[in-house]
Parts: structure tokens; sequence; C-alpha cells
């Protein structure tokens, strides 16, 4: 199953959902839309099985406007209010899951994958992920410590935040570290053009959110594609695959498949 937004521009106010937001199609904010799509895709093959329109919450503290454009009433004693992209998207996978959708795993970008809240959401079903992450994600190589640190002084308040051990470093810096001869070639899929290769790579890595109690281990992704001209693209991504339940090939096609519900 895969995830991905997408942006309408428009010109009006009465579009069920438009507002001044970011536009990612321009780069800054312009009077849009905005809506979640869902894909099934299996190599190849792909097409859209759902979609959410967000909306904003000038939308949804307005019933009456509400009304106007159509948008379904709630039901009594039920309070509209205004979902995130996030939320709307476990919205989704909870429903299809309900409807009974096979799917084996979920592939999105980085608005999801950078968002804690939706790791843990779809990790208590045991529902395999490989999440694209920002180049600017901290992981930690080795298990940090977390705990409330001691009280120090003996003026002040006693710290409540948990605080972590260990050096965290951003992806793209620990990509840096990587040799040469440990990157697998590994064929993407055929193309009208012939095959599609890239270079692949994986390792365990810990990320922390920075207030709860505990790390998630996750499995950290590579993928490099090397363009005619010489440059490369540097692809992350993390999956809570555990460690041997997929082999990196495995894995780094299971996020390029990210391709399809953009077409």
């Amino acid at each position: 199953m895969l995830i991905d937004k997408s942006v309408h521009r428009k010109k009006g106010k009465q579009s069920v959902g438009v507002g001044r937001q970011y536009c990612g199609t321009i780069g800054k904010v312009d009077n849009c839309q905005v809506a979640g799509y869902t894909a099934l895709s299996i190599e190849k093959y792909y097409g859209l099985i759902d979609t959410a329109l967000y909306l904003p919450e000038d939308w949804t503290s307005n019933e009456a406007r509400c009304k106007k454009a159509g948008i379904r009433p709630m039901p009594v004693g039920v309070e509209r209010v205004c979902k995130s992209k996030v939320e709307l998207a476990l919205d989704i996978i909870k429903r299809q899951k309900e409807l009974g959708t096979w799917f084996h795993y979920v592939g999105a970008d980085g608005l999801y994958g950078n968002s804690y809240h939706f790791q843990r959401e779809i990790d208590k079903p045991e529902i395999l992920f490989v999440l694209d992450i920002h180049s600017d994600q901290y992981i930690y190589t080795e298990p940090p410590v977390i705990a409330i640190p001691d009280k120090t002084a003996a003026a002040g308040r006693k710290p409540s935040r948990y605080k972590a051990t260990g050096n965290p470093i951003e992806v793209r810096e620990w990509a840096k570290k990587i040799a040469a001869e440990d990157l697998e070639k590994i064929c993407l899929r055929k193309t009208g053009k012939g095959d599609l290769n890239c270079l692949g790579y994986t390792q365990k890595v810990y990320l922390w959110d920075g207030e709860s109690s505990d790390y998630m281990e996750r499995i950290l992704l590579l993928r490099i594609t090397e363009s005619k001209d010489g440059s490369r693209e540097y692809k992350y991504a993390i999956s809570n695959a555990w460690e041997g339940e997929c082999t990196t090939e495995e894995l780094v096609r299971m996020q390029s498949q990210r391709y399809f519900v953009e077409r």
C-alpha cells in the first residue's frame, strides 16, 4: 500500500477544503486543496484505491461553510475536528484493513516517515512499513540510554524530561561513512530503456523522538542511483522489518515502488 499527498491549485474559495496552505507543486503557500491518496502496486502495475481530502481548521470550525459545500454532517454529539495529513493516512490504513484489503507493506514519503506518531501507530497492528525519511533525520547507531537525569543543583526544579546518552548523527553524514565495497548493486526493475539499477545498503539503527522513555529499533536503508552525467541521488528510508526478515534488495525495491503512486 503506497500513500502520498497531492496538491490542487484553485482560484476561488468555494471548493471543499480550499485555503491558503503550502503547495508542493510550486514550493510556496498558495490557494489550493490538499488530499492524501492510496495506491496498490505490484511490479509495474498500479491503481488508486482510496483518498481523503484535508480540511483546514477554518473549514472544520465552520459547520455552516461545510454544509453549504455539501460535506457530510457529523453524527449527533460528535464534533468535527481538523485532522492532519498523517492522521488521514492512518484513517485510510485502518479503513482498508477493515475492508479486508490485502497488502504486504506500507510505503510513504518523508512527511510520514519523519512522523514518530505515524510509525508507532502502524507498528501496533504489526504492519510492515518502508518509509522515506529526510536527509537531516537523526539516528543512533548504538542503543541510547534514556533516563530522567538526577537533580544536580540545590535550587530549581527537579528534571522531568528524558535525556538520551550517545551521539546521534544525521543520515546524510552516516551515508558518508559507508565504504564503497559494502554497497550492493541491485536491479530495481526493467524499463523500456533497459534495467534500472541502483546501489543499496541497510543497517540496524535506533530512533528517539526526544520525549519518550524508550527508543525505536529500525532498519535504515540507503538507495543510490546514478545519472548519465555521473551525479548521484541519495534516498533514505526506515523500516520496522525484523533484522533478517527482508534482504537489502527486497527493502530497496519496496522503497522504489513509491514511484508508482506518484504516477
